[in-house]
């Protein structure tokens, strides 16, 4: 059954079909008077809607509910892409690290704390999860450091796993999906971000909406603490307006203590600090290989309460094999913490036959931590922007030079476009341009604590958001128009037979121009443009040739003038209908300017976007010349991540593979 308001949208939009032919028609004098009859509109509409409207309900039929023969196919394509997920956020983890090293060794007691659930492991967290799944929402709780993250992916490989060994069998399979709370930031509804999340891994967006119904898809929330206090509070929001439309879905959400997630109102499961009496035992066990750490730490009080912490009890055992010397000793001393995260640093380091000069790569990381710290985010940016560059004084003489630079170019542009035609709004609208261009750059903009992405844009349209429209601006002004267009025809059609040739032309054109502008209203309406994360650097692990960029900057440049201009065009020519109403037709100026319009559009968005490239250059170039950043900025990143410094999120960005080590490199002098 469709809804009437698809209909409705369906039979607005369908109307389009007519325009071409119609205009020809109408705009022909040699045209016979058949053709240029308002009975020949009727079932030219009829035809075009029900072809339409067909074709939307197979379209529905098809992405809404999907052949059932395929749910195995994306079943197993999203469990696949699943775990590629979670290999790449092991890949530079400190937990990930220990297990490759260690061995059994890594495998740390983690006891948590509940309510009435009996969970008293990780093991019974990983089995109630796994046997409860949609049924089963909770929050694990810690001190930074305590193992939440460590915990999580242990449960994401622990689902993905059983999700597999159910789909081989036939059964229905519940696959986990990591949440990046850092890289959502809860900017989007979090069910548009899983639709995005799951198109990456080749799932239709119907497939996603159904499962989300069906309770197929089991969420990981993780790094919430890694956000502002006040995005914090808009995450939660969002994720209790999910838990309301979407309750078969069940979730594990990872917060610090301090992180107000009472509001969340799901049972909470907190993760307590390793007892002394376990840390003994493990470093026991580990006599053969850490004898010179557990002998140290047996007559150390201080040195055990910070082993209490499962990130230093782990580097430490990473940092301090029995090699001789007092290395150990020296940490029981005055800043065990600091000592710890140094000497596992240095041990990553030394597994690097390649790194000759470690002082240079351990300053480059300090002087990127501190950028991290000072821009309030923990991870590293996709586009090197001004606010890499250190002194305020100099970040804002880059921005406003590079400003400049946009604005005469956007400011020449324009004024050759539209001086010859209109000299004084030419100069106005260049000369705004570029006190727009300039203006935008002249506060401290890195001063805020929101992350900057590189995102392509995504749009899609929907009777949902075309209905919400109706309580925004735009649908007054839908509203509107249609009230006053139906009052200009209603004046003239039931006089029709009345009226000349020419004029029924003239009432025929305004009917078309008025359709179409009211089916360009309708498509803006229910029209949601959204920025979605690419997950990529501008200057990339990957090669990023400049010529596929400038290509990509030319199709959006394209579709921002085809858009902008069709808009005036209908502005122009709904206004010049009504202005010399009783005059002989003519779209040509309107035509004319719209495509000035167009091509001012086309100007503004290109040089837009061509201007990040001219940003990157000149920051990378100022930071290199500096020796703040390598030459090779993607090898950098990944020699990081391999000796386990730097680590993947689940969102597909870069960050340190702990936030306690972002804190020390900060910190560390230069």
């Amino acid at each position: 059954m469709v809804k009437p308001a698809r209909l409705v949208a369906v039979g607005v939009l369908a109307s389009s079909l007519l325009t071409i032919p119609t205009i020809i028609n109408l705009l022909t004098d040699q045209a016979p008077d058949w053709l240029r009859s308002p009975f020949l509109l009727l079932p030219m509409l009829v035809v075009a809607f029900a072809v339409v409207a067909a074709d939307m309900v197979r379209q529905g039929r098809q992405t809404g509910g999907g052949p059932v023969g395929k749910d195995r196919l994306y079943a197993e394509r999203l469990i696949s892409g699943i775990r590629r997920t979670l290999d790449g956020m092991d890949r530079g983890s400190i937990a990930a690290e220990a297990g490759v090293q260690l061995g059994e060794l890594a495998r740390l007691p983690l006891p948590l704390r509940a309510g009435n659930d009996g969970i008293t492991g990780a093991a019974d967290l990983v089995r109630t999860v796994g046997e409860e799944r949609g049924g089963f929402s909770v929050v694990v709780v810690g001190e930074p450091g305590s193992g939440k993250s460590t915990l999580l992916r242990d449960v994401g490989w622990h689902l993905v796993e059983e999700a597999d060994s159910q789909r081989k069998r036939g059964e229905e399979a519940v696959v986990p999906v990591p949440v990046d709370a850092g890289a959502w930031r809860g900017e989007t509804e979090l069910a548009a971000h899983l639709r995005e999340t799951l198109r990456a891994h080749a799932i239709p967006p119907g497939i996603t909406d159904r499962w989300l119904a069906e309770g197929t898809l089991y969420l990981l929330v993780d790094n919430l603490g890694w956000l502002p206090a006040t995005r914090r509070r808009k995450v939660i929001e969002e994720l209790n307006t999910f838990r309301e439309r979407y309750p078969a879905i069940g979730m594990l959400v990872c917060a610090n203590e301090d992180d107000h997630t009472d509001a969340l109102g799901l049972r909470t499961v907190t993760v307590e600090p390793v007892s002394r009496e376990q840390v003994l035992l493990h470093l026991d066990r580990a006599a053969n290989t850490h004898q010179e750490l557990r002998d140290v730490a047996a007559g150390s009080t201080a040195l055990v309460e910070v082993l209490r912490n499962r990130l230093f009890l782990t580097a430490a055992l990473l940092a301090f094999p029995d090699r001789g010397g007092s290395r150990v000793a020296r940490s029981a001393h005055e800043h065990p913490r600091e000592a710890i995260i140094w000497a596992y640093v240095e041990s990553m380091l030394a597994r690097d036959p390649d790194l000759t000069d470690p002082e240079p790569f351990l300053s480059r990381l300090s002087w990127i931590a501190k950028q991290l710290e000072r821009m309030g985010t923990f991870y590293f940016h996709d586009y090197l922007v001004s606010g890499w560059l250190p002194g305020k004084g100099r970040r804002r003489a880059v921005g406003i030079l590079i400003g400049v630079l946009l604005g005469l170019v956007q400011a020449a542009a324009t004024a050759v476009i539209l001086v010859p035609r209109h000299q004084p709004v030419g100069f106005l609208v260049a000369a705004g341009l570029f006190l727009l261009s300039v203006g935008v750059r002249l506060p401290d903009w890195p001063a805020t604590t929101e992350p900057v992405h590189t995102f392509r844009l995504h749009g899609s349209w929907s009777v949902r958001e075309f209905r919400r429209g109706f309580r925004r601006p735009i649908g007054f002004v839908t509203i509107a128009c249609v009230l006053f267009d139906l009052y200009q025809l209603w004046g003239h059609v039931p006089g029709w037979a009345a009226h000349d040739a020419a004029q029924q032309r003239q009432v025929l054109v305004f009917a078309l121009v008025a359709v179409l502008a009211v089916s360009g209203l309708g498509f803006v309406q229910g029209w949601t443009l959204e920025a979605v994360d690419t997950g990529k650097w501008a200057a990339s692990m990957e090669p990023r040739p400049f010529g596929r960029y400038l290509i990509r900057v030319l199709r959006w440049a394209a579709i921002g003038a085809v858009f902008v201009g069709t808009g005036a065009v209908l502005v122009l020519a709904t206004a010049g209908l009504i202005l010399h109403w009783g005059e002989p037709v003519n779209l040509r100026p309107a035509a004319g300017e719209g495509l000035l319009v167009a091509a001012v559009a086309f100007v503004v968005v290109l040089v837009t976007l061509l201007g990040v490239c001219v940003e990157i250059a000149v920051v990378e170039a100022l930071l290199r010349d500096d020796g703040l950043i390598p030459e090779d900025l993607p090898g950098f990143l990944g020699q990081a991540a391999r000796l386990s410094l730097l680590q993947r999120t689940g969102g597909g960005e870069f960050a340190f593979s702990h936030q306690i080590l972002r804190y020390y490199f900060a910190s560390r002098e230069a």
